[in-house]
């Protein structure tokens, strides 16, 4: 007895064992295709059940279930009940394709976390339970056309993968309430946490679209913050502009100086509980504090930091501003007097990432050089360090 696939080469193969003549083949492809060894003929198929190929394949000892895995990143559990004598989704467990690229909790009690991949996927992974984990899908320029087409010929509606990305809790049941970068485009795109799915908003501003303006700005998004109560998201650019959309509309609602915010690309963007100043900082060397809703007027101060700015972390509950500098060093800004209140020194190579504790009196960061610091603020001193193997 032989059989011909035609879906490509053949990667993994089951007999079922519950009394039945079939055998299940995986391919290449990422189709299973079940074979009537009575009738010698395909029985069924399932087409794209993974993404790549289907590394392996086992039906479970007499039960109507098998399993299969590959190399996407993903293990799913299928079961025979279809009418033609196929099977269906049953249980799945996954991951990112591709490593991931920014991570982090969404809300405040630390149950979830919000991951972005290479993949071009955002993901929902549950601290408490497995069984919470959610994906919102791939991020594409037109995602129903995108839904229709096969794999392979979707990939050219695929966008590069998300960067950075920025979400609140406020109003996730009434419209959008995540907002993401992504890799060298000007265009950020939108998310629902409540719905799991892309939204249909894309926010650029005109002069960057070549539809609408006449500039040949080439510029790409670097940071973004989605204010506190919502509504709206200030995104900032590599050409020093910085730009504040309504969430729920798309509506670009004005500009942050005149003819831009910084000299050159904007590394940083932050806004008080109350929406009454956005900060800005900038390769510049420059900290920039703004009215929020006055868009295109000067600035309410300057603070000059002698360093490039690398990106910044708020802490709303307590109106402080931590700013990661070219120089390894990271500075502590009190939005309310606008003034530089601490500065911590000690990494050895370029800072990754930091984040305040809940009651804000620990600044933690990380950095290239596979350490991970504890500073206490309050008084000022590094109180933990500790190296990460790699």
């Amino acid at each position: 007895m032989e059989f011909m696939q035609d879906w490509g080469l053949v990667t993994s193969l089951s007999f079922r064992t519950d009394r039945h003549p079939v055998l299940v083949s995986g391919s290449l492809s990422g189709h299973v295709v079940f074979w009537n060894l009575e009738e010698k003929k395909v029985m069924s198929q399932l087409l794209r059940a993974h993404n790549n190929a289907v590394t392996g394949l086992q039906c479970l000892q007499d039960e109507p279930v098998f399993v299969t895995s590959s190399s996407d990143n993903s293990l799913k559990m299928w079961i025979f009940d279809m009418p033609d004598g196929g099977a269906r989704l049953l249980n799945i467990r996954e991951g990112h394709s591709s490593p991931p690229s920014y991570v982090r909790f969404h809300g405040s009690n630390g149950h979830n976390l919000l991951s972005a991949g290479g993949d071009s996927s955002l993901r929902i992974f549950s601290t408490i339970t497995e069984t919470f984990n959610k994906s919102l899908g791939q991020a594409s320029y037109n995602r129903k056309l995108s839904k229709k087409k096969r794999k392979g010929s979707a990939e050219p509606l695929k966008m590069p993968p998300i960067v950075q990305f920025t979400s609140e809790t406020t109003r996730e049941k009434e419209w959008d309430n995540i907002a993401a970068v992504h890799l060298n485009l000007a265009t950020v795109t939108t998310w629902s946490y409540d719905k799991l799915k892309m939204g249909e908003l894309k926010l650029l501003p005109e002069r960057f679209d070549p539809k609408k303006s006449q500039l040949n700005v080439n510029a790409v998004a670097t940071c973004l913050c989605l204010t506190y109560c919502g509504n709206f998201v200030l995104i900032g650019y590599s050409s020093g502009h910085v730009d504040k959309f309504n969430i729920q509309s798309g509506i670009h609602r004005g500009s942050y100086g005149h003819p831009s915010a910084h000299t050159g690309p904007v590394r940083g963007v932050a806004t008080d509980n109350l929406n009454q100043m956005a900060v800005t900082g900038g390769s510049d060397g420059v900290i920039k504090f703004w009215p929020f809703k006055f868009s295109g007027s000067a600035a309410l101060t300057k603070l000059s930091v002698e360093e490039s700015v690398s990106f910044f972390r708020a802490h709303h509950d307590s109106s402080m501003l931590a700013a990661a500098l070219e120089d390894f060093t990271i500075i502590v800004v009190d939005l309310d007097t606008r003034t530089v209140v601490r500065k911590f020194q000690g990494h050895k190579s370029r800072l990754t990432d930091c984040t305040f504790s809940p009651d804000s009196r620990w600044l933690l960061t990380a950095a290239m050089d596979r350490t991970i610091c504890t500073w206490d603020i309050p008084s000022s001193r590094l109180i933990d360090c500790f190296q990460v193997c790699i």
